[in-house]
């Protein structure tokens, strides 16, 4: 009995094939990411325009810091 187990494992037969596995973890990974892009779809156009203006603003609002004498941190205390 120990030498068909033998056997069996050396022939590969009785182990799961990992591709229908990774076949099925792609295709949830793709779902889930265009189910996300779907729900967002709104919201795309309007967070990159976000990034573009905080990423173009950043130097003229450390020259304001620079300016005022302020660290980022107070002036997030005065404001809420």
């Amino acid at each position: 009995m120990d030498n068909n187990a033998d056997a069996l494992a050396q022939s590969g037969e009785g182990r799961i094939d990992p591709t229908p596995q990774r076949i099925a973890r792609m295709v949830l990974a793709t779902a889930l990411v265009l189910l996300g892009l779907w729900i967002l779809h709104r919201y795309l156009a309007a967070l990159a325009w976000a990034a573009v203006l905080a990423i173009a603003l950043w130097p003229l609002f450390g020259a304001w810091l620079a300016h005022s004498g302020g660290t980022g941190s107070e002036f997030l205390r005065r404001s809420s």
